[in-house]
C-alpha cells in the first residue's frame, strides 16, 4: 500500500511539475484562446448525420430531403449561448453561396434548380477520406457518383 501511495504522490508531483512549466502554460493559453475565438463548427452534437438525414426523411413523410437543408440543419445554432439560426461558421456562410447559384439559375430560365447538383458543382472537391467537404458522411447518399 505504501509503494502506491508514493507512486501516486511521484505521479501527482511530475504533473504539478509539468502545468508549471512555462511552455506549458503559454500551449494551455493558446488552447483556451482558440476556444473562445473560434466558435463550434457543427450544431448537431453526437448525431452522425445519417441519423439526422432519417429523422429529416420521417419529417419529410419519407421523402428525403436535399442536401443543402441536411447541411442547414447540423451548422445552424440553436439558441444556447448564441443566436438562435446563426450559421455556425465562416465556412457554413460560405455554403450559402449554393442559393445564390440557385437564384442565378432562376433568373436564367431554370424553374426548379438541383440544389444537391449545384453544392458539387461548387464544393464538389473530395477530401482524403473520400468525403466532400461539408457533406462528410452523406458523400455516399447525396453524391454517389462523385470520385477523385
Amino acid at each position: 500500500m505504501l509503494n502506491i501511495l508514493a507512486g501516486i504522490s511521484a505521479l501527482w508531483e511530475a504533473y504539478s511539475n509539468a502545468w508549471e512549466d512555462p511552455v506549458a502554460k503559454k500551449f494551455l493559453e493558446n488552447r483556451k484562446q482558440g476556444y473562445e475565438k473560434a466558435p463550434p463548427t457543427h450544431a448537431n452534437g453526437s448525431v452522425s448525420f445519417e441519423v439526422t438525414v432519417e429523422r429529416m426523411t420521417k419529417e419529410n413523410n419519407g421523402k428525403c430531403p436535399e442536401f443543402i437543408e441536411v447541411y442547414k440543419r447540423t451548422h445552424t445554432l440553436k439558441g444556447k449561448d448564441s443566436e438562435e439560426g446563426v450559421l455556425c461558421s465562416h465556412r457554413a456562410i460560405e455554403t450559402m453561396k449554393v442559393s445564390a447559384r440557385a437564384d442565378e439559375l432562376r433568373a436564367n430560365g431554370i424553374v426548379d434548380p438541383d440544389y444537391d447538383a449545384i453544392y458539387f458543382e461548387l464544393f464538389g472537391k473530395l477530401n482524403k477520406r473520400k468525403q466532400i467537404s461539408g457533406a462528410g458522411q452523406t458523400t455516399s447518399i447525396y453524391f454517389p457518383n462523385a470520385s477523385s
